[in-house]
């Protein structure tokens, strides 16, 4: 997206890419607010993406926290969405700007709508890393990717699963050029 194009805003779905103009957004068909200035430079891709399940959101957390203390950048949907900011808009630019897309798979995640689509976008654009979280297998078309395993790890920072999946996150993002 070019530096300073005006654009609008959804108010139903968070779209902030609706071109200044347009009634309703494309995506949903909801209502539009004022145009705003978009500055958006073109961004190296850098850090992790991590998508889980809430109800693995202890396990996210401690790996988000075990990847960081590497280094690592690490974005989580709870960590920067401002108050009255749109969840599609702040989700989809940290999918853009990410060099991997971490999918937790568990027996949770499976059935997650949000997963689900994160783990597309990084399937899509070739940024995926998926690990599984418990002995479930990803649904298709991600069972075709080939996942770490940290089924047998207790949710503990110092359980020897969690510093195999972190020597390997990091030798993933070293390939990436991160």
């Amino acid at each position: 997206m070019p530096c300073g194009i005006l654009m609008k805003l959804c108010v139903a779905c968070g779209n902030d890419m609706v071109p200044d103009g347009s009634l309703e957004c494309p995506k949903c068909g909801g209502a539009t607010v004022s145009a705003k200035r978009a500055f958006r430079p073109r961004q190296r891709p850098s850090g992790l993406f991590v998508s889980y399940s809430r109800r693995d959101a202890v396990k996210a957390e401690v790996l988000a926290s075990e990847l960081s203390l590497s280094g690592l950048r690490v974005w989580r949907d709870i960590e920067r969405i401002w108050a009255g900011e749109g969840f599609p808009g702040q989700i989809y630019r940290e999918l853009e700007n990410c060099l991997r897309v971490v999918v937790l798979w568990s027996s949770a995640s499976i059935g997650s709508e949000w997963v689900l689509r994160e783990a597309d976008f990084g399937l899509t654009h070739q940024k995926i890393l998926p690990i599984r979280l418990d002995d479930v297998s990803p649904p298709s078309p991600f069972d075709t990717v080939q996942c770490i395993n940290l089924s047998g790890w207790d949710g503990s920072p110092a359980h020897p699963a969690l510093r195999t999946v972190l020597a390997e996150v990091a030798r993933v993002v070293s390939l990436a050029g991160g």
